[in-house]
């Protein structure tokens, strides 16, 4: 050191925060900000001057030393930490004497020779660390006062004693805190990966050579050499870890590591010492456990740390393997003896660091590898265990219970060793590994009552065990690790459980399926269940008492009451079977669902536990009672009392219950037939499965409405639940009745059930019952019905005629009706109920009839009801509820009655179908109108809508009937059109405006609909006759109307009119269509209708009138179109005959029209009109030379008038008419050329597609600012590619030479580079690439250059360009893709055998002109492709002679191998120096622009 400045900032200039800012080539080597540009944007320094790389070497200097000098730094604090290790090691050994006083000795300044700033150079690093500390060498030596503890010499907290300072001696201030300790180096991943590589590289040698010494040598030379070659590895190892070259010596080491194996493989196959007699497993451990002790000793003397890594792994694995090998003639046991070992090494890890030479290293990913070993062995183990002395029974457990002991030994030492996470986890593997052994001893037994008992009475024990052990131990980790291993144990009980569970759940089973043959035992038939389930059931009873026992005495009961319990029940449940006397296990069930409904009804307990467990026990009880008739009549009392008795458990429930036991009862009855016949052999008449569940559910039903059960504590609530739930039952009961219906004695039954409940059904409808707001309305929908069904069942009795059964349905429904309206006017819910149930009986009336001759009976009298329906105390038409609209129910009821008669009849008149509806329909119309005006506040649109539905009803029918008979086609036309005008014109006294125009629309629909009518048979008959007629009148009528709606005053008269005309307009251009497509279109109707549509369309847009308007004119326009197109189908030719009168008459329009400036509806127009003169006529251009001359001038007429003349006003019209024009050209040049494709004209019409689309966008861009900005771009870009287009196409058809091809692409690029636009260029240039890419594809570019080199040169003249206009862009987005093309495809012929010489001559002269132009002018992309072209193409000349010699030393391939391992350390072992020769070149290039 030869000055210091006591940590001031150097002056001048500045500093970098770091040594790597110095060599970062991407920022300002003056002021260390980024570089953006040259000079730099915040200190001015000019970066492109060449001293600058005089500055990266000087930089590159100060680096190196900074280096070296952090290096020195760290071995003297290495030797210093060495030093006092020892000197405490030696103090532990003897007292130390006390210390002299020492004093810092602070050295002079000296002042630095002037000239050069960079001190002169240190001395070599070895001389450094191996010479001796002197004392006259020492620069900051201790102080020669008392001793100094190791810290700042100043202390900065408050209140500490400030140190006086020496005389002439300033005192010390440390600037920075002083780290602890030196820090480890810092490699480089890159080096790393080299030394690794060339490590792998050179053991894959010297296997190799080993192998060719094994082949050639004899057994001394082979031993002498792997020794020899070992020695070395680990000399040259403890060498560099000496010399500080970590990284390299711990991977030399791995490689004398991996040659250390090899001895001892060697040993064994050269059979050195008799070693290949010996067993594999006891030869291999023996020599682990050798080579890890070696390791051991390696590492103490060498620091080194991958032999320390080893030697823990070999010294776990090897006394395993030993071991095992003991055990040859058993190799299960063997395997399980590997295992145990291993894991129980295992406990020895924590204590590795112990090998280690002080200071010792914390060895945590060896610690790890052993342990995971240890738990592949454990498995290992676990799984040996099962299969060891399979004739054995115990050795399962035995062997399972020693392992699980050392798993329980590694969860201690986990808790007590600094691995608590994994204290749990071997806790868990303890038990489980116990569970699977016991499970291997149970399944070696062979016996089921065993299997279901030990397993689960051991797990049930320890986990019990464990529970109580842990509410005993103390807070902390050892009880978290018995917690879950009481947890595992209990997971592997309930795991073993299932077995017993399903033995006991299988009796249960068997139970109930005896119940599937019902009635079919006695009740005190006995069912011995098996051993099985009983063992099940008493291990399962055990360990509940167990478990309550342990439980209560170690105080957890409170905690474990609710799972005890539950299991409590689950057994109970299952030791059912286990009475064997059916009536005992029904009575047993029942017995625990009284007890449940006690525990609810007392609300004490476990309230849900004693819901499910009754549940289920209740299902239980009733299910096996179905096996005997005793024990079924005693279940179903029994559960009918438990429903009923559940009421009284909580208020919600009252309701389900009451709901429950009306279901079960009638439910129930099903099965009374059967129990009577099968237990007192009585049959009674009528009583069937059906009739009797429908008497008791009538008898609930009577019990619940008759007011004695309400003084037996039942609330409305439940008789209201109880009365719904028995019609229910009814409903569900009765279809099946009536279906399986037995005979007389069934009917007298159905008819009283049905009287009675109908009974009862209507007394809920009376007042006291009011408050019944939910049986109400049911018993409304079921009264109707049960008097039905009575009726049906006396009817059935008495067999009248077939048609009196409907006509009585027919009256208890209007009679229901009736009653509804007189009585439960004002409960409007009850009444909506009652009718629903008396239009069921009325759907049912009209169903049953006997004959269709008949129906229209039925049906009239539904309708008559329907009315009723419909009236609300308001009255039919002044009520305003929605009961009102079932007025139209009744219209269609009484159609249909009139229209069966009808049909029954035979008519075939139309109108007598039609007419009798529409004035129904009238004369509804003319009640909601007279309530309007009565009412005064109602809308006009309902009596509007429904006169206009009467009258649609009454013509349209008409109008489509009938269509060739001249005179009632001529009288619907006639009052048709009547109606129509009459209505429109004509507004009676006090009635709206919407009244008569709905029946004039009504008109006009009928009008519309006649037309159609006539216009679909003109196409067999043709030419002009009666549909012309009817065309003619009604487009008259209807615009006559329109006139007369206009001159009303209501606001939507003038739109209702203009939709009139629209209407009339369409219809005529509809009528003219079929009319020109049916007469095989004729030229003169063609053109009259078209012009007459485009005449109206014109008067539309010029006339001012309320009735015109755009939309008028679109549809007149549209209709004109249609005709035309309509023509052009049915064979117009020449199709100009349609498309020019229709351009003609829209480019009018469009001329006409009033507003200005133009209207984007104008400019539709227009465009339509010059696509539709245009377009066509060009599709069909190479057909005719004179029709592509017309259409090629005529375009080229209209781009000149739309970029010259169409200017002002008009100026909107010049964007989509050039377009127009544009297009038409192409498709008629490009048509005509392409049909002349192979002749000299081709040029011609090529010229013709593409020099006026030139021309025009170069007007429209000098001249025009008023047109669409885009346009001239478009153009500019359509004409390159239709020229593009043309050319491919001669291309492919003709296959020229590359003259087309390079004359084609430099015209087309020229067009590109001239135009000054971005999006231009591109698009030409990218054209000019698919041109380039085809013609190589097709061979017409021979040579390829021909396609290449133009659009190169483009691209870099375009470069070129760009970077004098842009100083600040760099050369490769400017040069790099031009460059790129010129060269590498004559590059890619240099990798062919046909390469041509003036190709290679070529390219090597435009590559190192290249390099040399980049070099001159300091561009970065020509430099670099330059050069990397020029060493590519000079390898590929010199490739052979390359080749040749790589392939004499083919046969030692292997030594390449050992030249590149050897060459990669060496890159590695000076990769820092190299990497800064490598960032001086990137710098100097990346000066370059």
């Amino acid at each position: 050191m030869t000055e210091v400045d006591a940590g001031a900032q150097l002056s001048g200039f500045a500093w970098p925060p770091g040594p790597g800012a110095l060599v970062d080539t991407s920022r300002c080597p003056s002021c260390f900000t980024p570089i953006a540009a040259s000079p730099c944007a915040s200190c001015g320094l000019d970066l492109t001057d060449a001293r600058t790389a005089r500055v990266l070497e000087l930089s590159q200097r100060i680096v190196a030393l900074v280096d070296e000098r952090a290096d020195v730094l760290m071995r003297v604090h290495r030797d210093a930490e060495a030093a006092a290790a020892a000197a405490r090691a030696e103090d532990e050994r003897m007292p130390a004497p006390p210390a002299p006083e020492l004093h810092p000795v602070l050295p002079s300044p000296v002042a630095a020779p002037p000239g050069d700033s960079i001190a002169a150079a240190p001395a070599p690093l070895s001389t450094m660390a191996s010479a001796p500390v002197a004392a006259a060498d020492v620069v900051f030596a201790p102080p020669s006062g008392p001793v100094i503890p190791p810290g700042p010499l100043v202390q900065s907290g408050p209140g500490s004693p400030a140190v006086p300072p020496s005389d002439g001696v300033p005192p010390v201030e440390p600037s920075s805190p002083v780290p602890a300790g030196p820090s480890a180096p810092r490699r480089s991943s890159v080096q790393v990966f080299l030394l690794s590589v060339g490590v792998v590289l050179l053991a894959v040698a010297a296997a190799f050579f080993l192998t060719v010494a094994w082949i050639s040598g004899g057994l001394v030379l082979r031993s002498v050499i792997i020794g020899l070659v070992t020695a070395a590895i680990i000399a040259t190892a403890s060498f560099l870890r000496r010399r500080g070259l970590g990284a390299t010596s711990e991977g030399i080491a791995l490689l004398g590591i991996a040659f250390v194996a090899l001895d001892v493989w060697a040993v064994r196959a050269n059979d050195l010492g008799g070693a290949a007699s010996l067993e594999p497993s006891v030869y291999w451990g023996a020599t682990t456990v050798v080579a890890g002790a070696a390791f051991v000793g390696w590492s103490r003397l060498s620091r080194l740390r991958a032999p320390l890594s080893v030697a823990v792994a070999a010294l776990a694995v090897g006394p395993a393997m030993l071991v095992a090998g003991l055990f040859t003639r058993d190799a299960a046991l063997g395997w399980y003896a590997w295992g145990l070992v291993l894991l129980l090494l295992a406990l020895a890890a924590p204590f590795a660091p112990l090998l280690a030479r002080a200071p010792r290293p914390a060895l945590t990913i060896e610690i790890a590898v052993v342990r995971g070993l240890a738990a592949v062995g454990a498995v290992v183990a676990m799984t040996s265990a099962l299969i060891v002395d399979p004739r054995s029974t115990a050795t399962p457990a035995v062997l399972g219970a020693v392992l699980a002991l050392g798993l329980a030994l590694h969860a201690r030492s986990f808790a007590r060793r600094g691995a608590a996470s994994l204290a749990p986890t071997a806790a868990v593997a303890a038990d489980v590994v116990l569970g699977v052994e016991i499970a291997g001893t149970v399944v070696r037994a062979a016996d089921a009552t065993l299997s279901v008992t030990v397993p689960v009475l051991v797990a049930s024990a320890v986990a019990l065990g464990l529970d109580a052990a842990a509410r005993r131990a103390a807070p902390g980790l050892g009880r978290t690790t018995v917690v879950v291993a009481s947890l595992a144990a209990a997971i592997a009980a309930a795991v073993a459980a299932i077995l017993p569970l399903v033995a006991a759940m299988n009796a249960v089973g068997a139970v109930v399926g005896r119940s599937i043959v019902v009635f079919g035992r006695s009740a005190l038939d006995l069912d011995a269940p098996d051993a099985v389930s009983t063992a099940a059931v008493i291990a399962l009873a055990a360990i509940v008492l167990l478990a309550v026992a342990v439980w209560r005495l170690s105080g957890s009961w409170a905690q474990r009451r609710t799972p005890a319990l539950i299991a409590g029940a689950a057994v109970a449940l299952l030791a059912g079977p286990q009475l064997r006397v059916v009536i005992l296990v029904v009575a047993w069930y029942l017995a625990l669902a009284v007890v449940a409904v006690i525990v609810l009804r007392r609300r004490r307990g476990d309230i849900s536990l004693a819901a499910v467990g009754g549940f289920l026990a209740l299902g239980a009880g009733w299910l096996s009672s179905f096996s005997s008739p005793l024990a079924w009549g005693l279940s179903s009392v029994v559960v009918a009392a438990v429903l009923a008795a559940v009421a009284g458990a909580h208020p919600g429930i009252r309701v389900p219950s009451t709901v429950g036991v009306v279901l079960f009862l009638s439910g129930s009855a099903v099965l009374v037939p059967g129990a009577l016949r099968a237990g007192a052999d009585l049959v009674i008449a009528g009583a069937t499965p059906t009739t009797v569940p429908l008497a008791m559910a009538s008898l609930c039903l009577v019990a619940v409405v008759a007011p004695l059960w309400r003084r037996r504590g039942l609330d409305v609530a439940q008789r209201s639940a109880g009365v719904v739930a028995a019609l229910s039952a009814i409903v569900v009961v009765a279809a099946p009745a009536l279906w399986f219906r037995t005979g007389t004695a069934a009917d007298g039954w159905m008819l009283v059930c049905a009287l009675v409940a109908a009974v009862a059904s209507a007394a809920v409808l009376t007042t006291p019952y009011r408050p019944w707001r939910v049986a109400r309305p049911f018993a409304a929908v079921m009264t109707p019905l049960l008097v039905a069904g009575a009726a049906g069942s006396a009817l059935r009795l008495i067999e009248p005629l077939p048609l009196v059964p409907a006509i009585v349905y027919a009256a208890i429904a209007l009679v229901s009706a009736a009653a509804a309206l007189r009585l439960l006017r004002a409960d409007t819910s009850t009444r909506a109920c009652l009718d629903a149930g008396a239009a069921l009986v009325a759907a049912l009336s009209i169903v049953v009839v006997p004959s269709q001759g008949v129906r229209w009976l039925p049906l009239l009298l539904a309708a008559v009801t329907a009315v009723l329906w419909a009236t609300d105390g308001d009255g039919l038409f002044r009520s305003r509820g929605p009961r009102r609209h079932l007025i139209w129910l009744a219209l269609v009821l009484g159609t249909l009655a009139l229209w069966t008669r009808l049909f029954w009849q035979q008519t075939e008149t139309v109108e007598l179908f039609t007419v009798p509806v529409g004035i129904a329909l009238l004369g509804i119309a003319a009640g909601h109108e007279r309530a309007r005006r009565l009412g005064g506040d109602r809308s006009a649109v309902t009596p509007a809508v429904i006169a206009a539905a009467g009258t649609t009803v009454a013509l349209a029918p008409s109008a489509l009937s009938a269509p060739g008979d001249l005179a009632h086609v001529l009288a619907v036309a006639v009052l048709s059109a009547a109606v129509l005008v009459v209505g429109a014109w004509v507004r009676p006294p006090r009635t709206p405006d919407e009244l008569p125009v709905a029946v004039a629309a009504a008109g006009a629909l009928a009008l519309v609909l006649l037309t159609v009518a006539q216009l679909v048979p003109s196409v067999d008959r043709g030419g002009i006759g009666i549909a012309d007629l009817v065309v003619v009148v009604s487009v008259a009528a209807i615009g006559a109307a329109a006139a007369g709606v206009a001159l009303r005053p209501a606001p939507w008269a003038g739109s209702s009119a203009r939709s009139a005309l629209v209407g009339a307009a369409a219809l005529l251009a509809l009528g003219s269509a079929v009319l020109v497509a049916v007469d095989g279109g004729p030229i003169g109707r063609m053109v009259i209708a078209v012009v007459l549509l485009g005449a109206v369309g014109v008067a539309a847009l010029r006339v001012r009138h309320r009735l015109g308007g755009m939309p008028l004119a679109i549809t007149a326009h549209s209709g004109a179109g249609l005709v035309a197109l309509i023509g052009v189908g049915a064979d117009v030719r020449p199709i100009e005959w349609a498309t020019v009168p229709l351009a003609l008459v829209w480019i009018a329009a469009a001329l006409f029209d009033r507003r200005r400036p133009v209207a984007p509806a104008s400019v539709l127009f227009a465009v339509g009109g010059a696509a539709v003169g245009l377009l066509p006529s060009a599709a069909l251009a190479d057909a005719s030379l004179v029709r592509a001359i017309g259409v090629t001038l005529a375009a080229i007429a209209v781009l000149v008038v739309g970029a010259v003349l169409l200017r002002g006003a008009l100026a909107p019209l010049a964007t989509p008419l050039i377009a127009v024009a544009s297009l038409g050209l192409i498709v008629a040049a490009s048509l005509r050329g392409l049909h002349q494709l192979a002749t000299a004209l081709f040029d011609l019409w090529l010229v013709a597609a593409t020099v006026p689309l030139v021309v025009t966008a170069v007007l429209l861009r000098r001249r025009r600012t008023d047109v669409l900005p885009g346009l001239s771009q478009a153009l500019a870009i359509a004409a390159p590619a239709v020229a593009v287009a043309l050319t491919a196409t001669r291309l492919s058809a003709t296959g020229e030479g590359p003259l087309r091809l390079v004359v084609t692409l430099v015209a087309v690029l020229a067009v590109g580079l001239w135009w000054r636009d971005a999006a231009v260029r591109w698009a030409v240039i990218g054209l000019s690439a698919v041109l380039a890419l085809l013609a190589i594809v097709l061979g017409s570019a021979d040579p390829v250059e021909a396609a290449t080199a133009p659009l190169a040169a483009a691209l870099l003249v375009h470069g070129i360009r760009t970077l004098r206009q842009r100083p600040a862009l760099r050369t490769w987005p400017a040069l790099g893709i031009g460059l790129a093309l010129l060269l590498v495809p004559s590059l890619l012929f240099d990798f062919s055998s046909g390469n041509a010489l003036w190709r290679v001559l070529a390219l090597g002269v435009i590559a190192l002109a290249t390099l040399l132009v980049g070099a001159r002018f300091r561009w970065q992309a020509p430099v670099l492709l330059g050069g990397i072209v020029l060493i590519v193409h000079a390898v590929a000349q010199l490739w052979p002679w390359i080749t040749s010699l790589y392939e004499s030393a083919s046969g030692l391939w292997w030594l390449w191998l050992g030249i590149a391992g050897v060459l990669l350390i060496v890159i590695a072992a000076t990769y820092e120096r190299r990497i800064r020769e490598v960032r001086a070149v990137a710098l100097a290039i990346r000066s370059l622009r």
